[in-house]
């Protein structure tokens, strides 16, 4: 591809090949900031107003250890996070706007009920910045009563388009979000008068500004995000409450069902007294929680005796489909998120599934029957046929939710991830994958459920392979060994494809962000001078929008012709980049010493050695190298008496590859500096 193939597909943001995961991640970002910012609130009791009108002093409280008044608030999420809120602007009345605007962040006073984490309160609380910056500063004006009531339709609209000409990550949509939930809160009267920004949305929120706000998050999405670990833990906690505790109990309640209750299809019964044995089996409680359930009202009725006597007698009514109903959808909503973890499949893959598709072999090993849909060639063909591998535990679990519907009080047998609720057969079912994804959601506190975030958490983890990565994943797949785990993910397609994605986002980012670096000047290192070279040659494919286009196509193009490539941050300012092939006879200076060999080499980051011809050493390491020199310095200087000569002859190599290091730094920051003034540290055998 020439340079002008590139530049045209890299000025249209439409022409750029993308994942179609990527483009679904995209859309769910804007809409998840549309949510959050436009609704009605349909009751106003209990508002901030209210409270601050009650509490003057300000000393309520936002959570179980933060009061309004504080300039931080602190939140804990079921799985022990710490989130922290700051309002640290210096704007005048800054501080108590944004307080305002934030307050109705947080999950339990949302207006619009739709945020679910405290982890999006404290992401969007961030956007509080950008009015700082794009609309009080640039106009000259505080976050006061004066100030607010000269902000026009104009100013806003042509701080908007600042921010997207700006062209940094999140500013556009950041600042559309807030403006339009600022705007949102004004109209409902949620906000104290003087903070209120009286601005019709409909001038602000039009056609053209929501496409533009879409394109430009299309434009900066790489993907959907993973999970964070605290996030992941409670989606695995709740799915596992589900599958492993509640299922067998149901499926008593189910047995029972089938045995006394099958002849009351509409899922009512009468009893002349309470059905004490009914009470207790459907009323069945795992770890206090009710699984099941029943309603039941005491009914009076009278009866005329054929003498004229009016006798009045009691009687108990019972529902109890609805409450299993419920129930069943609980499980499969566990299933459907461990469905997600273990295959990857995407939600139109999942919403096809039945359970005839579960599959036993005779060797007793479960596998599922899937169409590929995004793989498939041929356009007049509605998909491709495939078969992966399934962990025992999780065939099992499919099969007992197959059971668990298998009640002659008809709970819809077909689909797998199909709702037990409603009156109606779903029609959509990608749509009720989305709807069970929301339900999720809002059990565990954690917004932005999604089939694709499970695949990008697991690749994420797989990549990384710290140790309780490894113990999460060998749990998650069920297996008793890392080793098992990785055969079965060798089988399976879906995984395969998301880890290699990640990884090649993963190294482009990085690589992006070392090229951007080598070219504004300032860097140390072999390899640093290999890539200063490298671009030199062709300096017009990595400018503006070509260098990400470019290094990303390059990265996927070493991965899939085999090419080992290696490029991570091993600290601040500091990274790996490596193309060789490593064996025990030729081992990177960070492995040596090191006898756990894998079956493909790679350098380990963590042990990083800074005269290793593969660092690339950035400005942002210079404090931290200065540090070093410091330390060992004064290492020197204090325990000479008791170090080694070997010890000493090794501290004293570590000050001269900081110092070296610093040198370069310093020599290519300056415009003009020769290279062949550069020397590189080299190690003392």
């Amino acid at each position: 591809m020439n340079e002008d193939e590139y530049a045209e597909r890299a000025d249209d943001v439409q022409g750029v090949p993308r994942e179609l995961g990527t483009q679904e991640a995209a859309s769910a970002a804007f809409h998840e900031i549309y949510d959050f910012s436009h609704g009605e609130v349909h009751d106003g009791s209990g508002s901030l107003l209210e409270k601050i009108k009650a509490d003057p002093t300000l000393s309520f409280l936002t959570s179980t250890v933060s009061s309004y008044r504080d300039d931080h608030w602190r939140y804990v999420t079921r799985s022990g996070e710490q989130i922290v809120v700051r309002f640290s602007s210096t704007l005048p009345g800054a501080r108590k706007l944004y307080k305002e605007l934030i307050y109705h962040l947080v999950p339990e006073f949302h207006p619009f009920g739709r945020v679910r984490s405290y982890r999006s309160t404290a992401t969007y609380a961030h956007a509080c910045e950008y009015l700082d910056w794009y609309i009080f500063s640039e106009n000259g004006l505080e976050a006061n009563a004066d100030s607010i009531q000269v902000i026009t339709v104009s100013m806003i609209n042509k701080a908007l388009d600042r921010a997207r000409d700006k062209g940094v990550y999140r500013h556009y949509s950041f600042l559309y979000f807030i403006i339009t939930f600022w705007i949102s809160l004004s109209a409902q009267r949620m906000l104290s008068k003087e903070l209120r920004l009286d601005i019709p949305l409909s001038k602000i929120d039009t056609r053209s500004r929501k496409r533009s706000v879409q394109q430009k998050i299309a434009a900066e999405t790489k993907g959907w995000h993973p999970f964070s670990e605290g996030e992941l833990s409670n989606l695995i906690e709740y799915a596992l409450f589900w599958t492993e505790e509640a299922l067998p109990e149901l499926l008593t309640i189910q047995a029972y069902i089938n045995e006394t209750l099958s002849n009351h299809k509409a899922g009512f019964l009468v009893r002349s007294q309470p059905d004490i044995k009914m009470e207790s089996v459907l009323g069945k409680k795992v770890n206090g929680k009710l699984v099941c359930g029943y309603e039941s009202k005491i009914r009076k009725n009278k009866k005329v005796t054929t003498s004229g006597r009016v006798l009045y007698y009691d009687y108990v009514e019972y529902r109890w489909k609805n409450s299993y109903r419920k129930a069943i959808d609980n499980v499969m909503q566990g299933v459907l998120v461990l469905c997600s973890v273990v295959t990857g499949l995407r939600s139109s893959e999942l919403s096809e599934l039945k359970f005839s598709d579960v599959q036993l072999s005779e060797e007793g090993g479960y596998s599922l029957k899937v169409v590929r849909f995004k793989t498939s060639s041929d356009p007049n063909y509605f998909g491709d046929a495939d078969v992966i591998p399934l962990p025992d535990f999780l065939g099992e679990t499919l099969c007992g939710l197959e059971k668990l519907r298998n009640v002659k009080a008809r709970m819809r047998g077909g689909r797998i991830f199909e709702s037990a609720m409603g009156k109606r057969t779903a029609t959509i079912m990608a749509r009720s994958i989305q709807k069970s994804m929301l339900r999720i959601g809002d059990a565990v506190g954690v917004d932005g459920v999604h089939p694709h975030r499970f695949r990008k958490t697991i690749a994420e983890m797989l990549i990384s392979r710290s140790e309780r990565n490894i113990d999460l994943i060998r749990m998650l797949f069920g297996h008793r060994s890392y080793t098992m785990t990785l055969r079965y993910i060798a089988r399976n397609p879906y995984i395969i494809a998301s880890i290699a994605e990640t990884i090649e986002n993963h190294y482009a980012e990085s690589f992006i962000e070392i090229v951007s670096a080598v070219q504004g000047g300032s860097y140390s290192g072999n390899a640093a001078d290999a890539i200063k070279k490298s671009f030199g040659k062709r300096p017009a494919l990595f400018k503006g929008k070509l260098l990400r286009l470019t290094i990303s196509n390059y990265i996927t193009y070493l991965l899939q012709a085999g090419e080992p490539v290696f490029i991570k941050r091993a600290s601040v300012g500091v990274f790996c980049v490596s193309n060789e092939f490593y064996s025990k006879g030729n081992l990177p200076p960070c492995r040596i010493g090191r006898e756990n060999f894998a079956a493909v080499l790679r350098p380990d980051p963590s042990n990083c050695k800074l005269d290793c011809k593969h660092v690339v050493v950035l400005a942002e390491a210079r404090s931290e190298m200065q540090k070093n020199v410091i330390f060992y310095q004064k290492l020197l200087a204090s325990d000479s008496a008791k170090l080694t000569t070997k010890a000493r002859r090794e501290i004293m190599h570590q000050i001269e590859v900081n110092e070296l290091h610093l040198s370069n730094l310093q020599r290519t920051n300056r415009p003009g500096a020769l290279r062949s003034a550069r020397r590189e540290p080299t190690r003392e055998r």
